[in-house]
């Protein structure tokens, strides 16, 4: 069944066809995903315990609320994709295949994961989050629809944290007194929630998406709620991000014809940071490395990250190609986890590997770093095939993208169990960049104002069609 057309408007925007209320539905499912994942309801009138102990106890106690949400999501999702089956099929067919791929494999390694349980657990709420992103793109679709229904969300809880922290500034404040988390459990998700809002709102500035006033007042929110953080990750990937976006959409079209170069080679440093710091390459750490801690003033243990690292890798010997399953390791501070042994070796229990590619690694082998890191590269060059079309869209897609791959070099995010946040936007931009993909597939891309205008014509061009028309 082939995907309908809308009528366009004056600002490039047409809406799809559909159900109201399922469109409705389909954003309000959206919006509970991104809150559940974000807020931290038990913490908002107690203080923050250690990551250690909130982690254990969180894994100790049953969460009803929140397996009601995954299988609602779960119902949701599927009804949607059946219901639309022939738009769905078309769209299968242009996701990433290596996301597809991704999560066969997660799916798979309860064969051999160490906590099939947990396994199991990860995937479906995984699942639940691929499924209802999924629908969301095949109702009411129309070119803005990722930011239109994800930034009035950031936006409303970056006001609630910033007003949390005003009213309640000793519950607010992280456990270590190093930064605020606002309405989120610690300071690195706080400071994760801040730099996707604020690019959504430099976008919106950037791309004149939004009136002027309301893009000042909402990149200013972005920017002070990221400040409060005091996430040095988070706040160095958001200003690289929104300079690459500014890079992206306010040059000369001399040297916007640059841009895959440019992309590419932004790529491969991101990938070779990555790289030094899993120490695949020997010498690489130092040489790319040193630049860094030298401009931080951090030691290249980076604030003892380094140890968290060696522990993994210790533990990634003994199953280098396919790992111990997805979700498996990281199960709680409690002696049937085999993370366990942080606490006799680091004393506390960081529920993470503080490195997306490493925690991937760990869970999935080598296995599934190749698979996700082609994921990227084929995300980077759908990126960059939307680009042609829509500079706009395309620029957000691949900041949101440069966004998670600096900060996975300190936080785990990519598709980790612990930072749903990330899993979501991610999962997100996915699925509505393989959608507008389609609608370039079959002659209806949504132009941006400025690129469906393309090069100006001479006037005497344009007097001879009106003559012709008349």
């Amino acid at each position: 069944m082939p995907i309908r057309r809308g009528n366009s408007s004056s600002n490039a925007r047409t809406k799809r066809p559909g159900n109201r209320a399922l469109i409705w539905l389909l954003a309000f499912a959206i919006w509970v995903r991104i809150v559940f994942s974000t807020v931290d309801f038990n913490g908002l009138t107690a203080p923050t315990p250690d990551p250690g102990v909130q982690a254990a106890l969180a894994t100790l106690a049953p969460d009803p609320v929140g397996r009601a949400i995954k299988i609602s999501l779960i119902l949701i999702g599927t009804l949607v994709a059946l219901s639309h089956i022939g738009e769905a099929r078309a769209l299968f067919r242009r996701m990433n295949v290596f996301f597809l791929l991704f999560m066969v494999l997660a799916l798979i390694s309860v064969t051999w994961s160490f906590d099939p349980g947990s396994t199991i657990a990860r995937f479906v709420s995984f699942a639940a989050t691929v499924l209802i992103c999924f629908a969301f793109c095949l109702v009411g679709w129309h070119r803005n629809r990722l930011q239109e229904v994800v930034r009035p969300v950031l936006t409303i809880l970056l006001v609630g944290s910033l007003a949390y922290i005003v009213m309640e500034p000793k519950l607010a404040l992280d456990f270590d007194g190093a930064g605020y988390h606002g309405l989120s459990s610690q300071k690195n998700p706080f400071g994760e929630l801040c730099a996707f809002g604020t690019l959504f709102w430099m976008h919106a500035l950037i791309a004149g998406e939004s009136k002027i006033w309301k893009s000042i007042l909402g990149a200013a929110l972005g920017w002070t709620c990221l400040w409060l953080s005091k996430s040095a990750t988070s706040l160095l990937a958001t200003v690289f991000a929104s300079c690459f976006m500014l890079l992206l959409l306010r040059t000369s079209p001399a040297i916007r014809r640059y841009t895959p170069y440019l992309v590419t080679i932004f790529g491969c440093l991101v990938i070779a940071y990555a790289l030094a710091v899993l120490q695949l390459v020997p010498g690489l750490a130092t040489i790319l490395l040193g630049p860094i801690t030298a401009v931080t003033g951090k030691d290249m243990t980076f604030t003892n990250r380094s140890m968290i690292w060696d522990i993994i890798k210790e533990h990634i010997q003994f199953h280098p190609l396919l790992g111990t399953g997805y979700g498996a390791y990281w199960t709680g501070a409690i002696p049937s986890s085999p993370s366990y042994v942080f606490l006799s070796r680091m004393y506390f229990w960081p529920s993470e590997a503080h490195n997306g590619y490493l925690d991937i690694v760990n869970d999935l082998g080598f296995v599934g770093l190749l698979c996700l890191l082609a994921y990227l590269m084929v995300y980077v060059r759908q990126s960059l095939q939307l680009f042609k079309i829509d500079r706009p869209q395309s620029a957000l897609y691949l900041a949101l993208f440069f966004q998670q791959a600096m900060t996975n070099l300190s936080e785990s995010c990519w598709f980790s169990p612990m930072g749903i946040l990330p899993i979501v936007m991610m999962t997100l931009a996915t699925c509505t960049l393989a959608r507008a993909l389609l609608d370039q597939r079959d002659g209806r891309a949504l132009r941006s104002p400025a690129a469906a205008q393309g090069p100006a014509r001479p006037m005497t061009a344009r007097r001879g069609q009106m003559r012709a028309r008349r």
